[in-house]
């Protein structure tokens, strides 16, 4: 039973599980997040997601009543301060410290240490602050035990991050207290926070406490202190502020200097010397014949022709065209030809045409590097390597990203020679690439290494592993730690050990850092430079006078026209058209609000306008000829129209959208009698099936009930023996069940009170009729009629039911 629960515990949700009241459910869901939260690709991770809603379930967690469950919980708290984004670990800090202070540092030695950990790690985020606020009022706890453990877990955090850190005003102030403590071990635990506090705060330490000691104490302490190092203490662990950025920078710039600032340069150099090398047009030059002679059966024909066309393709630079016919027979070549020595041409065919076209023969790329590696079972080793110089040709003229899924795929072959082809040709295009590669790539490569890691083959292991450690050397240990989870600490070392001798040239991209908030944004003006015009669409003119003069009059009218109409838009842009004023005229691009005009408010028409704007304001506003009322009104009229004709429209719009609304509410109406009808109708059906059932109850003891059917069949049967001769017929009319027709199971309901019957040619009546054996109870008759109205009501409410059904599908659809 208890094995059924725990396979039960993991289908629940994590969320449930984490509040459950069986505690192996509760370790199961700590195990499960330490594990999620150690292999997690970034801080902002899907696993991450529930303590960034939900920060309070970590109370629960650190203070788990269960001691194996607790100790799980810390674990993955530790884990959660090491791998998740530090907002998330601001959200819970308070909370979390205060729980690991009440209950963690009391528990078993390994959660103990675990919990000091993760008051370190939450420190590490941003300031100690917060963590020591937590701490100090378990100082003034009941618990001697409680008061020894958080002084313990002070002292440590004193040691580590140093009083530039740590504050240590607010822990001077308990000094006092805990030395005055009557508990021995609170008091020794004391002296060493002290001693930590007095290497960072030296001699005002003694004037701030002394006073407040007995002898005894200040003679221990000054002992302490003498004991002490003259060097001056060294913070231990760093803020995340503090970190890596001046190293790593200093690392960077180190290799820079011995690897960028001499490859990027040599780089820069090749692709200026190529781009100045004339362009050789091989196309002409191949033999015409070349598919025919390389379809012979002779392999030295094959081989005199490929060894023909290296020559041609051997040129520094060539001319693109179309190669896709010459790339397919070579690779048909490489795959499917018998002799080595064609295969080799073939190859080096491949190399020079690559070499040749660089970055155009991106196109034939995949195709050629499929066939190689399809080749590469061959074990001789001239030919691997001319097939492996051939890959990397192929492979430098197209971006990595495109082809790690290709190479990757032959990872699965059954050859374990072209598993180590694909394996080597991943290790050396990570040497290489320059650019970092995709999500999707490391992905696709870290799947294809990690079963080689274990083949049965050791150079296939191998090389595998060289692969791994090579793509953990470019991008880093965390993303790859969720794929190497499977393996075994042996095979992990040896990749560790690929890791540490592996050498790359691509750096992994910049930290973005996060945009400022608005409140951190200062309110500088913008500068007229910066200033963007309302309308990119239509940039202000140039400002040279000697292009307006020389256009034709004429021309010059429709450019003249062209740039009112551009301040037509703008203006109805900022609002409906008003007449302008002729004593300030508003720059092109420039909108009234525009920081260039509030900083001179006292510009006149005579004032400077800055340069090139000059000329087509003045020569916008004579044109303008804004003192003429004849212009203004055809302007305003013809916007009017316009506004009436949209005006129409929306208003036509809005009518047919409230008419939809209307009819809308009607069927909405509809909907919910129909709803009503049809509640009403299953009530009564309900009703009905109750009556029947409780008629049908009434009478299970009756033989005619509970044998009605069989009874029947067998008085028939009998009836129709009887009648074949008269002197049966006689005996069956005497007798009391006599019958001159068959029964029915209605038959009993026709009868009359009164009885009759039958002795040779006379008939009888009697007023008490003879008791049949089977005959059904008095009110039998009533009974049955009862049912048959009820199954009649029954089947005219199925059918409206059904009716009413059909109206109300209707009506949604």
């Amino acid at each position: 039973m208890s094995q059924d629960q725990e396979e039960d515990y993991t289908k629940l949700p994590l969320e449930t599980r984490i509040t459950h009241k069986v505690w192996k459910a509760r370790l199961g869901a700590y195990e499960e997040l330490n594990k999620s939260f150690s292999l997690s690709g970034s801080p902002t991770d899907p696993c991450f997601d529930l303590w960034a809603r939900q920060p309070d379930l970590w109370r629960s967690v650190l203070a788990d009543s269960n001691v194996a469950a607790q100790g799980a919980g810390v674990t993955a708290f530790v884990s959660f301060c090491k791998f998740s984004d530090p907002s998330y670990i601001v959200k819970c800090r308070e909370l979390a410290s205060a729980a690991i202070s009440e209950k963690c540092l009391t528990s078993r030695a390994s959660t103990k240490s675990d919990a000091v950990e993760a008051l370190m790690l939450m420190i590490e985020v941003d300031a100690a602050g917060p963590v020591i606020d937590a701490l100090l009022p378990s100082l003034s706890a009941r618990s001697p035990k409680v008061i020894t453990a958080n002084v313990s877990a002070i002292a440590d955090l004193v040691e580590q991050f140093g009083t530039k850190i740590v504050p240590p005003k607010p822990i001077v102030a308990q000094l006092k207290s805990l030395f005055g403590h009557a508990d021995k071990n609170v008091r020794q635990e004391t002296f060493r926070l002290t001693v930590h506090l007095y290497r960072w705060i030296g001699e005002p330490l003694k004037a701030s406490i002394f006073g407040d000691l007995k002898p005894v104490q200040v003679k221990e302490l000054e002992a302490l202190f003498s004991k002490l190092p003259t060097d001056p203490p060294k913070q231990l662990r760093l803020l995340r502020s503090q970190i890596p950025e001046q190293t790593e920078a200093t690392d960077e710039s180190e290799k820079e200097d011995d690897h960028g600032i001499q490859e990027e340069p040599n780089l820069q150099e090749e692709e200026d010397e190529f781009d100045l090398i004339e362009e050789v047009d091989v196309i002409p030059k191949i033999d015409s014949n070349l598919e025919s002679v390389m379809s012979s059966t002779k392999w030295k024909e094959r081989k005199e022709a490929l060894d023909a066309l290296i020559p041609i393709l051997s040129q520094p630079k060539i001319k693109d065209g179309e190669f896709f016919g010459l790339v397919t027979l070579l690779s048909k070549a490489i795959v499917k030809d018998a002799n080595v020595m064609v295969v080799m041409n073939a190859a080096n065919c491949i190399t020079a045409l690559a070499k040749g076209l660089r970055s155009n023969y991106s196109k034939y790329a995949i195709t050629s590097i499929q066939a190689l590696l399809e080749r590469s079972k061959e074990k001789k080793q001239n030919v691997v390597e001319t097939l492996s110089s051939a890959m990397d040709a192929a492979c430098e003229t197209i971006p990595f990203d495109e082809i790690a899924e290709p190479i990757s795929a032959f990872s699965n072959n059954k050859n374990p020679q072209i598993k180590i082809a694909c394996f080597n040709l991943q290790t050396r295009c990570f040497r290489k690439v320059l650019q970092y590669p995709s999500k999707f790539s490391i992905e696709v490569c870290a799947k294809s290494c990690v079963p080689g890691v274990s083949d049965t083959f050791e150079p296939v292991r191998s090389a595998a592993a060289e692969a791994l450690g090579t793509l953990m050397k470019l991008v880093g240990e965390r993303p790859l730690a969720v794929y190497l989870d499977s393996l075994d600490e042996i095979r992990k070392s040896k990749i560790t050990s690929f890791f540490e001798s592996a050498t790359v040239k691509a750096v992994a991209p910049p930290k973005t850092k996060p945009a400022p908030t608005a409140s951190a944004k200062k309110p500088d003006t913008k500068s007229v430079v910066t200033t963007k015009p309302r309308l990119s669409k239509n940039p202000p003119l140039p400002p040279s006078s000697t292009s307006t003069a020389s256009i034709s009059p004429k021309k010059k009218a429709n450019t003249e026209k062209l740039s009112l109409n551009v301040e037509k838009t703008n203006a109805f842009e900022n609002g409906p058209l008003m007449p302008r004023p002729t004593t300030r005229p508003v720059a092109r691009g420039l909108s009234r609000n525009s920081p260039l005009l509030n900083k001179s408010p006292g510009l006149k028409s005579t004032s400077p306008l800055p340069a090139g704007t000059i000329s087509q304001t003045v020569q916008g506003i004579k044109n303008m000829e804004l003192d003429d009322a004849a212009h203004q009104p055809s302007k305003l009229s013809k916007t009017s129209s316009n506004y009436l004709e949209l005006k129409t429209n929306h208003n036509g719009s809005v009518d047919e959208i409230a008419s939809l609304n209307e009819e809308n509410e009607e069927l909405k109406i509809l909907l919910s009698r129909e709803r009503d009808e049809k509640t009403r109708l299953q009530r009564e059906l309900t009703e009905v099936r109750k009556e029947l059932n409780m008629i049908r109850d009434m009478q299970p003891s009756s033989p005619l009930n509970d044998r009605r059917s069989a009874f029947l069949r067998r008085a028939n049967s009998e009836m129709l023996d009887t009648s074949a001769g008269p002197s049966n017929r006689i005996d069956l009319l005497q007798s009391p069940l006599g019958r001159a027709r068959p029964l029915s199971s209605t038959g009993f309901n026709q009868h009359s009170p009164s009885a009759f019957s039958k002795s040779a040619n006379n008939l009888s009546f009697q007023t008490d009729p003879p008791k049949q054996p089977f005959s059904p109870r008095s009110n039998l008759t009533s009974d049955w009629s009862k049912a048959i109205d009820l199954t009649t009501r029954l089947k005219q409410k199925i059918t409206e039911m059904k009716q009413t059904d059909i109206r109300h599908q209707g009506m949604i659809h």
